[in-house]
């Protein structure tokens, strides 16, 4: 699911960095932190090199979805919180039939941040997986450091007053560098997959895991 929604996000930063009618200025990065989010979250599944592990962040990122919609729905009375609950409860049970994992952690689910960390820990330095999504939050959260830091800014005097106003503009260069990031980990992540899964294609080169 994470891995979909990555691509998905992936596919809308290209159409609309690619092929849209105009380059927003904060746009694009948003586009971009919701592919590096869930590709993250998917390389985060798939590459410990321990099954147990490997369940264990499963069932994790399934108990923060769980948590999310019960904080969402509940409130509004769209779900049904005793359900809800039982299904924790199965993540649980799954974990402590599982060899290796400690159901305790469970059901707390993880942070956001978590996955990506991981991820940056593990790939290749120079992709800097953890500041490009931190740049990208930065815009989607309009703040100041992001949006006026890189954006492009054009010093423009006003006509007949003594004023000067500062136009932004977008960073294609920034933008450009977020997008291939994203591409690259994009990349990475199916790879791991294919091998994971057993696909001749990568099992007969003999591709080790990433770092």
């Amino acid at each position: 699911m994470s891995l979909s929604s990555g691509m998905d996000h992936l596919h809308a930063l290209k159409s609309h960095v690619l092929d849209g009618p105009m380059l927003h200025i904060s746009a694009p990065f948003s586009l971009a932190r919701g592919a590096l989010e869930n590709l993250s979250i998917a390389y985060w599944i798939l590459h410990p090199t321990e099954r147990a592990d490997r369940v264990q962040h499963a069932l994790r990122w399934w108990a923060q979805n769980y948590r999310d919609a019960a904080r969402a729905l509940g409130p509004i009375g769209a779900i049904d919180l005793g359900a809800n609950e039982s299904t924790l409860l199965k993540l649980e049970d799954v974990a402590r039939r599982t060899p290796g994992i400690a159901a305790d952690p469970i059901r707390n689910g993880h942070r956001s941040s978590e996955p990506v960390k991981y991820t940056d820990r593990h790939t290749i330095d120079t992709w800097q997986i953890l500041y490009a999504w931190q740049l990208c939050s930065g815009f989607a959260h309009g703040r100041g450091w992001a949006v006026h830091g890189i954006s492009r800014a054009e010093t423009i005097r006003v006509p007949d007053h003594d004023d000067e106003i500062v136009q932004l503009s977008p960073n294609d260069t920034a933008i450009l560098w977020v997008t291939l990031t994203s591409l690259s980990l994009a990349s990475e992540t199916f790879r791991i997959l294919d091998q994971k899964s057993g696909s001749p294609e990568t099992s007969q080169h003999g591709i080790s895991d990433a770092r």
